[in-house]
């Protein structure tokens, strides 16, 4: 979970992938040794988890699953 009162940052590395195609996430702005899961909506499909580092920031390389094109959202 982001600090109390605060909110977390999530980036991804390539805004229009194709489909199959790797992208990293990247959250910041979490607890150091949390574990953080990656969602992709509108339909939930589980991309993966990452264990956050020293510095509050997990990162997830991961391929686009198939079936999902035009606008999602992701969620950390």
């Amino acid at each position: 979970l982001p600090d109390e009162g605060d909110s977390a940052d999530l980036r991804v590395d390539d805004a229009t992938p194709l489909e199959g195609q790797t992208v990293t996430l990247t959250a910041e702005g979490f607890r150091p040794g949390t574990q953080v899961d990656f969602w992709l909506y509108s339909t939930p499909a589980f991309l993966g988890s990452a264990i956050v580092d020293a510095e509050g920031t997990a990162t997830l390389p991961t391929p686009l699953p198939a079936g999902y094109t035009g606008a999602h959202t992701v969620q950390a």
